[in-house]
């Protein structure tokens, strides 16, 4: 790993918080000879590596640390790099606390323990996003129509409720979805003939989806979403390739935060809100413990 990570074309593909570790998954692309990848945490002074198979693995947190989906397997990786193998089951069964929604490649799943679950939905229909609370509320984005984005809940009741819908006028590029604790932030991406991914809108609920404040005040242009996080306060942190990064409050007024032109990989990590700016060679870590007012620079995992 470490001659992955000396190579001259090192980049952090991905960046993911899990409790107090940060997980950045390493790609090294020599012009032409493929890419290398390797997944590197650190929790304390504590690091691990471990390096990942084929051209597009990906990292997700979970509890206790991380989905790691490679060519070679599924599993969960913990901060001192230990793997624990995950299996599939195809029976859908409701939503318990403990439960968490991750993307994989056959979409999206609920991982319970060691076994990914099918993502329940209001009809039955493909989920686009989920997101489940710690108290095992589920909040799950839906396409009812080609022009149609509606992002439901439910609780332990298993009775489905509606919180958010918006009509475009276009068609649909993508729905994100992110929570942390009761707090959930949605974001739904266009399609532009150009190949960009204008944000349409930014919506943002402090009850696990009940209730809905839209974005006021986002730059126009606004395009091209990496990321998406939600800080402790309820505010939803986007990192864009147009605008650096944006800050959408609890009351859902919008304010640009970037810290470089290609800000990306917002993340939570120990209360405070992380992102990858771009600095030269290897990009920082920039971290914000009081919701995107003051920013402190860190090293990434593999990087000292």
């Amino acid at each position: 790993v470490r001659d992955l990570l000396g190579s001259e074309r090192i980049h952090p593909w991905q960046v993911a918080g899990s409790g107090g570790a940060i997980a950045v998954l390493w790609g090294a692309c020599p012009d032409g000879d493929g890419c290398r990848f390797a997944v590197v945490t650190r929790l304390g002074d504590r690091v691990a590596s471990t390096f990942l198979a084929g051209p597009s693995p990906t990292i997700a947190e979970v509890p206790g640390g991380w989905l790691v989906q490679d060519t070679s397997s599924m599993f969960r990786l913990s901060p001192e790099g230990e793997r624990t193998q995950v299996s599939a089951r195809g029976d859908q069964v409701p939503v318990e606390a403990g439960d968490t929604a991750v993307e994989t490649s056959d979409g999206w799943r609920l991982l319970r323990d060691e076994t990914l679950l099918p993502v329940p939905t209001p009809d039955g229909s493909y989920a686009l996003a989920a997101y489940v609370t710690p108290a095992g509320d589920l909040v799950v984005a839906t396409q009812p129509s080609p022009v149609t984005v509606e992002v439901s809940w439910t609780d332990a009741s298993g009775s489905w409720q509606s919180g958010y819908l918006h009509r475009t006028t276009g068609r649909v590029g993508g729905v994100v979805l992110a929570g942390h604790h009761d707090g959930v932030a949605v974001a739904l991406l266009g399609d532009s003939p150009d190949g960009s991914l204008p944000v349409l809108d930014v919506a943002v609920s402090t009850d696990a989806g009940r209730s809905w404040q839209s974005g006021r005040g986002l730059p126009a242009g606004l395009r091209d979403l990496s990321a998406l996080a939600v800080s402790d306060e309820g505010a939803a942190y986007l990192t864009t390739g147009s605008h650096g990064t944006v800050r959408v409050d609890a009351d859902g007024n919008a304010l640009a935060v970037g810290q470089s032109p290609h800000d990306r990989s917002a993340f939570q990590v120990s209360h405070r809100v992380c992102l990858v700016a771009e600095t030269g060679r290897v990009d920082e870590l920039r971290c914000s413990a009081d919701d995107g007012a003051t920013w402190t620079a860190l090293s990434l995992p593999g990087f000292r």
